[in-house]
């Protein structure tokens, strides 16, 4: 086609152009175009003149101009955390480990010398020298899992958060129970504002072995955690609630209407002593309610499971002492599971991990575990 003198683009060109007349048939009557309207007669074509094209309805006119552009999703509002430590994720390099390496004692000799090494240069504020030299360690003898939870400690103090995360991930691999490395890559996702793998992974390295600064840490991740759920909830529209015209409002459960009740409101009295009104301008004591197994052998009172010797009243009145164990307990969902862990000890250790509950867990356990 290109050697009749016509190119490809102009036969596409040409192609869109017929489709655009087929759409707009008057626009052949286009005195511009009379010189393609006599082409197309020359050959016994027929150019429909301007009357005998139809015209649209006035139906379609409407539909045409009373058509709506579809309405966009409303876009959220980015969530922005007032956190000082939070850097810019880095860009991370390839990096090929011989994982499967043989190591001979040599090697494992000169990867220890070159670990020190790294040390005295960490010590003395040279990061880029310590990350160097516990890369030759590395190279030398890449089974040590602690090697890698020692670079990505000199990774973090170089706001290179995402390599930190690699080689911690690495440790990790090599050892699970490995807690530096734990803790190393909590401290990198809180740097990259990923604080809810930051609370589990500082968490679970706490609990391999246990450290203040640690702790500490923890709990400005979780205060984080807590702001960005709470500016999440709040950039939620409000479900509608259709209320049909003769409905009544329902009675709470537990009020029968009487009158008497001691919440300061008008619905009613209550029942079995334990008041069915949702008062919500008013504190509500979380609803400690344990079932103690009968002990057949023995008619000591009921105790909390885990906890003995302490009924939900003696444990309330401990509990009040403490403002923040109290707030969290308001949460339904960690209410729910402390409850659990009371009546089944067996489950303590699997909530140990939950970010929002192993806290409250391990704060009932020093507080009670001492009565």
């Amino acid at each position: 086609m290109e050697n009749c003198g016509i190119t490809k683009k102009q036969i596409h060109d040409l192609r869109l152009f017929v489709e655009f007349l087929k759409q707009n048939p008057q626009q052949l009557q286009n005195p511009e175009l009379d010189f393609l309207k006599a082409y197309i007669e020359s050959f016994g074509g027929v150019v429909p003149k301007s009357e005998d094209i139809p015209k649209p309805t006035k139906m379609e006119e409407e539909e045409v101009k009373h058509e709506e552009p579809p309405k966009e999703e409303p876009k959220h509002e980015e969530i922005k955390i007032e956190d000082p430590d939070l850097v810019e994720p880095d860009v991370l390099t390839p990096e090929t480990l011989p994982l499967d390496k043989e190591v001979t004692e040599d090697q494992e000799v000169f990867a220890m010398t070159k670990r020190g090494e790294a040390n005295e240069a960490s010590n003395t504020g040279d990061l880029e020298k310590a990350v160097s030299l516990i890369t030759e360690a590395i190279l030398a003898n890449p089974h040590v899992a602690n090697f890698f939870a020692i670079r990505a400690q000199y990774y973090n103090k170089l706001r290179k958060p995402n390599a930190a995360i690699r080689d911690c991930t690495t440790a990790i691999k090599l050892n699970p129970d490995n807690a530096k490395a734990y803790k190393m890559r909590g401290q990198a996702y809180r740097l990259i504002g990923e604080y809810e793998k930051s609370v589990q992974d500082l968490h679970l390295g706490n609990r391999l072995d246990f450290d203040e600064n640690t702790y500490e840490l923890q709990k400005t991740v979780e205060k984080f955690v807590a702001l960005k759920e709470k500016a999440t909830h709040s950039q939620k529209p409000a479900p509608k609630q259709e209320k049909k015209p003769d409905e009544k409002p329902q009675r709470p459960a537990g009020c029968d209407g009487k009158g008497g009740c001691g919440c300061g409101h008008t619905c009613g009295g209550c029942k079995a002593g334990g008041c069915g009104c949702n008062n919500t301008n008013s504190y509500t004591q979380p609803n400690f309610q344990w079932t103690p197994k009968a002990d057949a052998t023995s008619n000591a009172a009921p105790n909390m499971g885990g906890m003995p010797g302490m009924d939900a009243n003696s444990m309330f009145a401990d509990l009040a002492k403490d403002p923040e164990l109290m707030q969290a307990l308001q949460d339904p969902d960690v209410l729910q599971k402390v409850q659990a862990a009371m009546a089944n000890p067996a489950m303590m250790m699997s909530l140990m991990s939950d970010p929002k509950v192993g806290p409250v867990m391990t704060k009932l356990m020093q507080k009670f575990g001492q009565k």
